[in-house]
């Protein structure tokens, strides 16, 4: 297990282990722009105190889709690009939450992948990194930075929800494919760890979760959004 450092919804498919009144699971959001899909995650919380301190052990992988990497050295790899990567990226990236200026959510400045994650950080002759490696990790490098707070999650957003159902959420992948090479049926598996603070408690406490997030083609994503909108009358009623 990697250090931590010290100072809507359609659930398409779950397996929750170790699971407390803070980390419920991954959700997912996703939605068209342009040419892309976009499939952005979050560590699922209930409270608004929750604190995410890191995700380790990852298993992360695209089927009948490929994970879209933009040209050039600042976001050819996993590591956010500061004060650009934003949800409405057209790039690939993950993060440990995120900070918002002029109503845009940018990721967390705080981000860092841990030592082996291999393609987390570009190099002038490295390729693009369009693969997240097995048990890859990343982290806050500043434990009490308000950017890995929990966030309300809302259920107006364009698009639709999946995976595990949670009021609150920490912002941890923004994960992008380009529309014309996704072929039907294809989803995205996202399975790891995630080690966070409960409420103002100092002790960190773990959870884990798998999730498969369907990507439909864009014209599709309208239908699944009302699919789950249709779905959340039917529980309420």
């Amino acid at each position: 297990m990697p250090r931590i450092p010290l100072a809507m919804v359609v659930v398409v498919g779950s397996a929750v282990t170790g699971a407390h009144a803070g980390f419920v699971g991954w959700t997912g959001h996703v939605r068209s722009s342009g040419g892309y899909v976009m499939l952005d995650i979050f560590a699922g919380v209930t409270d608004a105190q929750d604190h995410l301190l890191n995700v380790f052990g990852m298993q992360v992988s695209a089927t009948g889709a490929t994970f879209y990497q933009a040209p050039g050295l600042a976001t050819k790899a996993w590591n956010p690009y500061f004060g650009n990567s934003s949800m409405d990226s057209a790039d690939s990236f993950v993060t440990l939450g995120m900070f918002e200026s002029t109503g845009t959510s940018y990721a967390a400045s705080t981000t860092a992948g841990d030592p082996d994650f291999a393609g987390y950080s570009p190099t002038l002759a490295s390729a693009p990194s369009t693969g997240i490696p097995s048990g890859a990790g990343w982290y806050t490098s500043q434990p009490l930075s308000a950017e890995s707070d929990a966030r309300q999650l809302p259920a107006s957003f364009a698009g639709s929800w999946q995976g595990a159902q949670a009021p609150m959420g920490i912002w941890v992948a923004h994960l992008v494919f380009d529309a014309s090479t996704i072929t039907a049926d294809s989803f995205v598996s996202f399975a790891g760890s995630a080690g966070y603070r409960v409420g103002a408690s100092t002790n960190a406490e773990f959870g884990s979760d798998s999730q498969v997030f369907m990507l439909p083609a864009p014209g599709a994503v309208t239908l699944l959004a009302a699919a789950a909108a249709s779905v959340r009358r039917r529980r309420a009623r």
